[in-house]
Formats: C-alpha cells, sequence, structure tokens
C-alpha cells in the first residue's frame, strides 16, 4: 500500500474515500471517508499504524469475500448496523485515536438530477466535510482518475486509479462504504420483496431485470438508467391510457 510514501510532508492530515454502487439500478451511491490527523502522530508513528492496518488484511473490499469483510470490521470495533450518515465516527482504541471516518448516501432522485458521476464524487467530496476543518492542510486520496472539485485550497485531492488496491484508507473507506450499503440493500429487500436486493444491491443482474419486466419498477429505483427508463415510459404510458 501506498499511503506511507504521502508522510514525507509535514501536513496535518491525510485521508482516503471511495464509493461503492454506482453500477446499480436501484439505491443510493454511498461513499466512505477515512481520516488520519496526524498532528499527534509523527511519520514512524503513522507508518507503524499504516503496516499494523495492512497486517491484519485491509484491502480492496471487492477482492475480500463479505466474512473477511465483517470479521475486519470486528477486529476495528464498527458496527455497521449503527452507523448513519453524515455523521462522524471516532475509535476508543489508542491505536486508532487519530482515525475518524463519515458515510454519505447521495439518494437514486438526487442521481437522477445530477447523473451518477457526479453524485459519486459529491457523495466523496461530502465525506470528507464531516471529517475536515478548514485550517488543516493534508492530502485526499481518492479512488478513480477524477477529483471531487473540494474547493478548498488546504486539501491537495490525489486521483488514484485503483486506489482501493494501493491506499489502506481508501480501502477502509471502501470496506464500510459497501457493508453499509449492502445492509442497507437488505432492509430495503424487506420492503420491496419482489426484486431480491438482498442477493444482488440493486445491480442489472439477470434476476433484477427479470423482476423489474414482471413488476415494474419501484420507488428507489434509478430513472434515468437503462434498464429502468424504458419501464418508466412503459408506466407513463399506461397512466395516459
Amino acid at each position: 500500500m501506498e499511503d506511507i510514501k504521502y508522510l514525507k510532508n509535514n501536513h496535518e492530515f491525510l485521508a482516503g474515500c471511495d464509493e461503492v454502487g454506482r453500477g446499480p439500478l436501484a439505491g443510493p451511491v454511498v461513499a466512505g471517508c477515512f481520516y488520519l490527523n496526524r498532528t499527534k502522530r509523527n511519520k514512524l508513528e503513522s507508518e507503524k499504524l499504516f503496516l499494523q492496518l495492512e497486517g491484519i488484511g485491509i484491502d480492496d473490499s471487492k477482492k475480500l469475500t463479505a466474512a473477511n469483510r465483517k470479521d475486519l470490521l470486528e477486529r476495528l470495533a464498527i458496527i455497521i448496523e449503527d452507523i448513519q450518515p453524515n455523521k462522524k465516527y471516532t475509535f476508543q482504541d489508542e491505536a486508532l485515536s487519530d482515525l475518524s471516518f463519515a458515510i454519505v448516501e447521495i439518494q437514486h432522485d438526487e442521481i437522477d438530477k445530477m447523473n451518477i458521476l457526479q453524485a459519486s464524487l459529491k457523495a466523496m467530496g461530502d465525506s470528507l466535510k464531516l471529517l475536515h476543518t478548514n485550517n488543516e492542510h493534508g492530502q485526499l486520496l481518492i479512488d478513480g482518475n477524477k477529483k471531487c472539485n473540494f474547493h478548498d485550497k488546504n486539501v491537495e485531492e490525489i486521483p488514484l486509479v485503483k486506489g482501493d488496491q494501493r491506499s489502506i484508507l481508501i480501502a477502509l473507506a471502501s470496506i464500510v462504504a459497501k457493508e453499509y450499503r449492502d445492509q442497507l440493500m437488505g432492509n430495503y429487500a424487506k420492503k420491496y420483496p419482489a426484486y431480491g436486493f438482498e442477493t444482488h444491491a440493486g445491480y442489472p443482474t439477470k434476476k433484477h431485470k427479470e423482476a423489474i419486466a414482471e413488476n415494474g419498477i419501484c420507488p428507489i429505483h434509478r430513472r434515468s438508467f437503462k434498464g429502468v427508463k424504458e419501464f418508466t415510459t412503459k408506466e407513463r404510458s399506461q397512466k395516459r391510457a
């Protein structure tokens, strides 16, 4: 992981963010951000923290099984069921005391208004806003090839292609965001049982497409997405008839 190389400067923080849920036809896009406050930790101590986190198996969430992710979260004392969006979380463990994280959701209707790319970038930028104070200088590592356009001269945005495989902070953000969104979609599955959200989290699987064709769309579907908008048009036609 490359986080350590960004510790060569005297910045006051290093953060990493990632999003999950760009591809699904339903539900929100969710972003997570992990933030390391460096004002109380010297470079060697920060390096030690990153090596410890890498040592317990922190990696790209897509490379880990659900059981792996849940085990890692348990080791970090993160209880996904208790996590709420738009809130800053810190750690009781002294070794992790300079870390904090936050989760942000951009809902399906907002995605339809601004498009999924802009919604994803906004979610990541908003997750940092929950953790960052304006007078802190530092770097934000962003999974992907685009900046969030955070518009803060104190924040250097660094896009990293395949960042969840290159940064511990981004990987942590991806793990928490994925587990949070999967749980959310499991809850939606209870409300809209015809679509099987608990098994595919809203992605355009064969089963999901068949459910849409049979049942039409539900309130959390992204109406601007191919595979959904065709049924929105059909729905309107039926109402006019």
